[in-house]
């Protein structure tokens, strides 16, 4: 028996891959059944003729395959390699840690912090962009790699609206609310 099927050598992380093997023999008649001897793990047969399944991320490179075809008495191989590529995949999501209340004006310096996002893409550089935002105020600023932000009870005074200041208390208050997005420069996780 030969294989007729030219065997799909590429795939793509997160896409439904599938090859279906057709095969023939010279014997007029003859049966034939198709198996798969190497396959990665997520990689199925159907015990017919076709292989299918969805790589991941930790199957991106070279994925090692054989398949056989048989007509009882002689059983021919094809042998390739099936590279997975790539997809870019979003950081993960991240908690804010604090501060969790409004910001008393007498703290000199306000320090924000947050979990660092984790990214399965290896080489992505992650950027975090900080945004501060009240009633009729917003800020934001770009940071790399880090978890933590400081800006001055100033800055925070300078960049407020009037309607963002609450005094109770005996106390001045911003009432502003923040949050941080992380992205590895094509897709941005809030």
């Amino acid at each position: 028996p030969v294989f007729t099927s030219m065997a799909i050598t590429e795939a793509i992380e997160d896409a439904a891959y599938s090859y279906t093997m057709t095969g023939k023999d010279i014997d007029v008649g003859a049966t034939f059944s198709f198996a798969a001897t190497t396959l990665p793990s997520w990689l199925t047969f159907d015990g017919t003729a076709t292989i299918s399944g969805t790589p991941t991320n930790d199957n991106v490179g070279a994925n090692s395959v054989v398949l056989t075809v048989s007509d009882g008495t002689a059983t021919v191989e094809m042998p390739f390699t099936l590279t997975v590529a790539n997809t870019n995949d979003p950081p993960s999501q991240f908690d804010l840690i604090s501060p969790q209340h409004n910001i008393t004006i007498y703290d000199n310096d306000i320090e924000f912090q947050w979990q660092l996002s984790e990214d399965v893409d290896v080489d992505d550089m992650l950027n975090y962009i900080f945004y501060i935002y009240g009633t009729n105020s917003f800020f934001s600023d770009s940071i790399s790699n880090a978890n933590t932000y400081s800006i001055t009870a100033r800055e925070l005074m300078d960049l407020a609206s009037p309607t963002d200041f609450i005094f109770s208390a005996g106390d001045l208050t911003l009432e502003l609310g923040w949050y941080v997005a992380c992205s590895d420069n094509i897709i941005t996780t809030y």
